[in-house]
C-alpha cells in the first residue's frame, strides 16, 4: 500500500475518535498491520500531524512498542494499566506456581504495555502471537484466543 493511502486511511481512523491523540495507540497498530510489523520512519511526522502530537512524543511510543517487541524469548503478560486491571498481575502470580497455558512451561515475564487494550488482558507468547487470555475459573486454567491486529 503506498504512503499516500496510508495516511488517508489514517485519517478515516483518527476521524472516528473524539480527541486525535487517542487514536495514536491504534494509528500504530493499524501501519504496523501494513507495514510488515514495522512504524516506517517517514510516517512519523504524518503520525504527528493526524493525532495531534508532538513528533518526540510519536517517536517514544513507537520505541517503547519496538522494545516490547523484542521481548519474545519467553510469554510475556501485558501489565500496563487495563491488563492489570483485568488480570495482567493474577497471570503472573498464577504462572509462578503453575503454567498458565499447557504449551508455555515456563513462569510468564511481565511486559509493558503491549498497546491492545481493547482485548485485555493480552499476552505475547514466546512464539511472537499475540493472544487474548480468557479466564476459565481461576487464572491456572486460561486460554488463549488469538485476535487480529
Amino acid at each position: 500500500m503506498e504512503r499516500s493511502e496510508q495516511i488517508q486511511r489514517l485519517d478515516r481512523l483518527v476521524a472516528g475518535f473524539s480527541k486525535p491523540q487517542s487514536a495514536l495507540l491504534e494509528v500504530l497498530h493499524a501501519l504496523r498491520a501494513w507495514n510488515r510489523g514495522q512504524v516506517p520512519d517517514t510516517m512519523v511526522e504524518d503520525i504527528a500531524r493526524c493525532c495531534d502530537l508532538p513528533v518526540t512524543r510519536v517517536r517514544q511510543v513507537v520505541a517503547v512498542q519496538d522494545r516490547a517487541a523484542d521481548l519474545t524469548d519467553r510469554p510475556r503478560v501485558c501489565v500496563g494499566l487495563t491488563c492489570y486491571l483485568h488480570g495482567g498481575r493474577d497471570i503472573l502470580e498464577a504462572s509462578s506456581t503453575h503454567p498458565v497455558l499447557p504449551r508455555e512451561q515456563v513462569a510468564w515475564a511481565p511486559s509493558p504495555c503491549l498497546g491492545h487494550c481493547y482485548a485485555a488482558p493480552v499476552a505475547r507468547l514466546a512464539d511472537g502471537r499475540l493472544v487474548q487470555l480468557v479466564r476459565q475459573g481461576d487464572w491456572s486454567q486460561a486460554s488463549a484466543k488469538p485476535f487480529a491486529v
